[in-house]
């Protein structure tokens, strides 16, 4: 019935997408007025229009709708005809069809409408004038329609009865007008109908005017690609001069694990822009780094737990109250990194109970192709997938078994829905645009909304079975441009806030009333069963009822003291609310006696966090940030005790413990103007008083990036982004003694050192550039070299390029991906570093070998910047996430066979049989530099490639008088008894029954598991790779294993015996799905983009092709002869 494809476009607003209510409302009006029912003068319309919208529209305005709305549907009238009418049915008909209703609605309203005799049934006039009246008006208001005649819609009518008729009566005329056609079979011929639902599909939500905003939307995303793609770091500078001088140790043993642990005690700072929630029993939960935190009551104070599964920023939470004795179910979900995830855990135990990554299937479609050399037959079934790069935002639905998650904002972002506890997607579609704030379920698990710059847009669908359905916000009674920032549901009521600082309130899709207006813009929006919580710009809660009337205002800031508010959350049993704020910090608020409660625990800088120091003698903590301030913490009660600003971003801080003074570096704009107060490069401040500026230095124009007082308190020094160090004296006014030129990039880090014969006066300086260069100086900026540096003793460890990490830095090499940005010891026998993915290991100290045991801790969100270990206290600063992180450090303990698994931490065991001697001999190293051929001929050039060597490696000597006195892991043979766990992701096809359910055939890492229930036993076959895939065949009691890596083969299993059958070397690139024929000979394998058809008792490929899609996904033999499927 007209168009089958796409919306249609008309001039008919205001009046499309109006609310039930109106439809309903005109359709009173029109049988009050109308002195027939059946026709309608221009005055009637009006008098109608009246009545109905006089909420909405004046008078005047009323007049002007009605005139141009007589005039559409009059548009038939003939010339020089006196009629001066338009058919009612046509007009509620048209009405209805482009409302705001949902289809079903609709089609009820459609048929209590035409239903002229109001039995409850339709007969065949009825229905034909039903289909021409929708016809015909929906023809006059649409731009363009396809033009149908009377002859085809009827032939569509009579399609209804047909269906319904039996045999025999179907081609009697005198019978036809004896059918009817109840409400039931009305809306199962309508619903069924591939031409009725297209109509209606058609004009429902129809659009007035093409979307301007589309074409910018795709060519400024465009250019973002571009700046992006051309601001990727190059690859490091290295340099090719002397080889390092490893230290000529005796003891060539593995290294043995490492000696100390590591356990979280707090973390300082929130994820901003993040929720934060209570659990039934009044705990917090909030996001900070890759972590979610607990706040639990400890007798007078607070103790936080953690939450820890994620590896990236952590950038959503959701509560679903359960209340029972594993708490209630918490959703978080990441983003920002590889891998993003939705977590669904108890808040109690805080134990994982569903994990699913954010990739949905948003379309797919068939291909058949066919070998071109073979019989064999394949049909390609090509599924296309978009990968979310994390979630913005979550909500369960009011049942708790639904969790809606919306995409981080990109372009080609997604919404979905999830069966959560069955890891199941119910449901995905792309965003409808750009900037979307906040999604939610409403009153049902059958409805939700997301609101944004593109206004509100709503799905919702029936019956539980049935997919939703996407239907925009209608806005026609209330024009208006502005942003809707948040979306909430109170009592069945849909409320959504906007940036005018306007409440407003949904009937369906539709907007129908502007409840309340505020004076600044609408930050969020909180439903409780106290009433719905509204905050705003200036920092101020209004308080609602449930019927939506202002009831109170709330004030959690000071005047002086105000910020933007990010989450609100009410407390149901203990009446209170919880607030953050855009400063990171949670407040606690009692509405019954108007008091406020701020956490101290939870307060952080205003901004990013940029660097720390420790006064250890004090137990305080000095922190830094770009708002400027420099604020000094309680270490034990986590309050600011001080604060200074010092109006200007600040980028690096150190202590000077004898003299009580703090040094801070300014960060400076490279393209700001000099004036006298942007040369100040640093000051120099009292630790008791920090408003007291003891001295403004100056040295480099750009921004300083590291700072360090000597041991002695004689020297101060800065790193720069000049690439110069900067070297002060301490006495007064800081004169500059000198300025050390050598590195070709910014400063990363620098230690001070001291002779033997002088072992308390700093004498000597080692430094890192962030292109991995490792530099020797002198105290008065002398450069000196490596071998010169064997007896000193340096006062810290920060230098990441070290020979004492040769081993960590090759680990981090292999996986590519990342890098160790920091390091800290924690005594002669342990060191940890931090990586630029947000890891913490804790190594060997030396880690001369990449083969070594080591712990792992994952808590940041990006690079870690800064390690510093005070006691028994470590302390970790992440660069993106700027949560500072405290750790509490123990001594282990190495049980002589497996060590021990620590609370929140991964034990890394190398699996690797042999080990590789890796030193190398001052002799050796200088016998090979003789043999080097630095000749520039191509044709004297060798065919073998040598890595190039990192420039610290070859800069750097280690001490001369280095023993080895640590022990070593014992040699033993170890005989696998039994496997405990199954893991059901790493493989495809990794679970079978054999021998008529008797056995059990499953695969664990690099294992092929045999279970047999008769006997409790286990049966195991090794393989050289990771196992990908199974393929089982029963008859010949045969099992087939699909490998990581192409060069390891497929290996065919004797299941009765559990040994090697035979090898098939495979052509693609790793094998991820196997299958065999029926008669178990001829194996069929899928990896990358090739298919091979392998003879197993042979061990010979017969076939192999290309895939024809972009990724296959899967691939079996047919029941066929010679056909498969892909």
């Amino acid at each position: 019935m007209g168009q089958t494809i796409g919306k249609v476009e008309s001039s008919f607003s205001p009046f499309a997408n109006l609310p039930k209510s109106i439809i309903v409302g005109l359709r009173c009006a029109v049988s009050e007025v109308s002195e027939s029912g059946y026709t309608l003068t221009q005055t009637e319309l009006e008098q109608i229009l009246q009545l109905t919208l006089h909420e909405y529209f004046s008078d005047e305005n009323v007049r002007e709708h009605s005139n141009a709305l007589f005039g559409l549907f009059n548009a038939d009238t003939l010339p020089g005809c006196d009629c001066d009418e338009i058919d009612s049915f046509e007009l509620l008909g048209t009405l209805c069809l482009t409302s705001g209703m949902p289809l079903k609605e609709k089609a009820q309203f459609l048929f209590d409408l035409f239903d002229l005799n109001e039995k409850g049934e339709l007969n065949i006039n009825e229905v034909t004038l039903a289909f021409r009246s929708l016809v015909s008006g929906t023809r006059k208001i649409a731009d363009g329609a396809t033009m149908l005649t009377d002859e085809d819609t009827d032939q569509i009518a009579l399609e209804a009865f047909d269906l319904m008729m039996p045999d025999s009566l179907k081609y009697s005329l005198a019978m036809a007008d004896d059918q009817k056609l109840t409400r039931q079979k009305f809306f199962d011929y309508v619903f069924n109908c591939p031409e009725a639902v297209s109509f209606m599909n058609c004009y429902d939500d129809i659009i007035g005017t093409k979307d301007p905003v589309a074409a910018p939307l795709r060519s400024t995303a465009n250019k973002v690609d571009e700046q992006e793609t051309k601001g990727r770091p190059l690859s490091e500078p290295w340099r090719d001069q002397q080889r390092f001088l490893r230290p000529e140790i005796a003891d060539d043993r593995p290294s043995p694990p490492p000696m100390d642990g590591l356990r979280l005690d707090h973390v300082c700072g929130r994820n901003s822009g993040t929720e934060a929630v209570y659990t039934s029993n009044g705990y917090v939960l909030y996001a900070a780094g890759a972590m979610v935190v607990k706040i639990v009551a400890d007798g007078n104070g607070y103790k936080q737990e953690f939450f820890n599964e994620h590896s990236n920023r952590v950038s959503s939470l959701a509560i679903f109250h359960v209340n029972d004795e594993m708490g209630d179910m918490v959703a978080s979900s990441d983003t920002g990194g590889d891998g993003c995830k939705v977590c669904v855990w108890a808040s109690c135990t805080l134990s994982s109970q569903v994990t699913f990554s954010t990739r949905h299937k948003v379309s797919s479609h068939i291909i058949a192709n066919q070998f071109f050399f073979t019989d064999f037959r394949a049909y390609n079934i090509y599924f296309v997938y978009l990968f979310q790069n994390g979630v913005s935002t979550l909500s369960f639905s009011p049942s708790g078994e639904l969790l809606l998650t919306m995409g981080n904002k990109e372009m080609n972002s997604t919404i979905g829905v999830y069966k959560w506890r069955e890891r199941r997607l119910l449901f995905t579609a792309r965003l409808p645009g750009l900037g979307f704030y906040d999604c939610s379920f409403l009153s049902s698990d059958n409805s939700f909304g997301i609101c944004g710059k593109d206004l509100v847009h709503f799905w919702t669908k029936s019956e539980s079975h049935e997919p939703y359905r996407h239907c925009r916000g209608s806005t026609s009674l209330f024009p208006s441009q502005v942003q809707i920032t948040s979306i909430a549901c109170v009592d069945g009521a849909v409320v959504t806030g906007s940036t005018s600082g306007t409440l407003w309130l949904w009937e369906g899709r539709v907007l129908v009333k502007r409840v309340e207006v505020f004076r600044f813009p609408i930050t969020k929006l909180f439903a409780s069963s106290a009433g719905l919580f509204v905050s705003t710009q200036d920092g101020t809660i209004h308080l609602l009822s449930k019927e939506l009337a202002l009831q109170r205002r709330l004030d959690p800031f000071s005047r002086s003291d105000s910020h933007d508010i990010e989450t609100l959350c009410w407390d149901t049993n203990r009446e209170k609310l919880l607030v953050g704020d855009s400063s990171n910090c949670l407040r606690e608020m009692d509405l019954n006696s108007a008091s406020k409660f701020i956490m101290g625990c939870h307060s952080t800088c205003h901004s990013a966090l940029t660097d720390f120091t420790v006064d250890t003698l004090n137990d305080k903590i000095i922190t830094i940030g770009e708002d400027g301030f420099v604020r000094l913490w309680d270490k034990d009660a986590r309050v600011i005790l001080q604060q200074h600003n010092l109006e200007r971003g600040l980028s690096c801080i150190a202590y000077n413990q004898g003299a009580d003074q703090v040094a801070v570096g300014f960060c400076k704009s490279d393209n700001c103007c000099s004036s006298d107060k942007t040369d100040v490069a640093f000051v120099i401040l009292c630790g008791n008083d920090l408003t007291n500026i003891i001295h403004h230095g100056h040295n480099s124009q750009k921004t300083l990036t590291a700072c360090k007082f000597s041991n002695d308190g004689k020297f101060v020094a800065f790193g720069a982004k000049d690439c110069g160090i900067y070297i002060h004296s301490t006495d007064k006014d800081f004169p500059l003694v000198a300025k050390a030129r050598g590195h070709s990039a910014p400063i990363l880090t620098f230690d001070f050192g001291c002779a033997d014969d002088s072992p308390d006066s700093a004498s000597f300086i080692r430094s890192n550039s962030i292109n991995g260069e490792a530099l020797y100086w002198s105290a008065h900026a002398k450069k000196q070299t490596p071998l010169s540096q064997r007896h000193t003793r340096w006062e810290s460890q920060s230098c990441i390029y070290g020979w004492y990490l040769e081993g960590a830095h090759d680990l981090y090499a292999e996986e590519n991906s990342t890098c160790i940005t920091s390091c800290c010891p924690l005594s002669d026998s342990s060191i940890v570093v931090g990586d630029s993915s947000g890891r913490l290991r804790v190594l060997p100290n030396p880690a001369r070998s990449k083969d070594t045991v080591y712990l792992q801790f994952s808590t940041h969100h990006g690079k870690v910047q800064k390690i510093e270990l005070c006691g028994d206290t470590l302390y970790t600063l992440g660069s993106d996430d700027s949560c500072l992180c405290m750790w509490k450090v123990s001594s282990l303990s190495w049980p002589p066979i497996m060590p021990p698994s620590l609370y929140n931490d991964h034990v890394i065991i190398d699996e690797k049989k042999e080990d590789q001697q890796l030193s190398v001999s001052l002799a050796l190293a200088t016998a090979q530099m003789e043999d080097l051929d630095f000749s520039t001929s191509h044709a004297e050039k060798t065919s073998s490639t040598h890595k190039p060597l990192r420039p610290w490696i070859r800069s750097l000597a280690p001490p001369s008088k280095y023993t080895n006195t640590a022990g070593s892991l014992p040699d033993g043979r170890l005989i696998l008894e039994r496997i405990h766990g199954y893991n059901g992701h790493n493989a495809k096809d990794n679970l079978h029954y054999i021998s008529s359910g008797e056995s059990i055939v499953y695969s664990v890492g690099r294992t092929l598991v045999r279970y047999d229930e008769e006997g409790d036993t286990q049966h195991f076959c090794s393989v050289e790779g990771r196992i990908k895939c199974l393929a089982i065949h029963q008859e010949r009691s045969i099992c087939a294993i699909g490998q990581e890596n192409a060069e390891q083969g497929i290996v065919v299993v004797d299941l009765k015996t559990m040994n090697y059958m035979s090898l098939c070397k495979s052509a693609a690139k790793g094998v991820h799905c196997l299958d065999f024929d029926e008669s178990g000979r001829f194996l069929l394998a899928l990896g990358g983009n090739r298919l091979t058809i392998h003879d197993v008792d042979n061990e010979v490929m017969i076939a192999s092709t290309l895939t024809h899609a972009t990724e296959t996904l899967d691939v079996r033999f047919t029941t066929t002869a010679n056909t498969l499927v892909e």
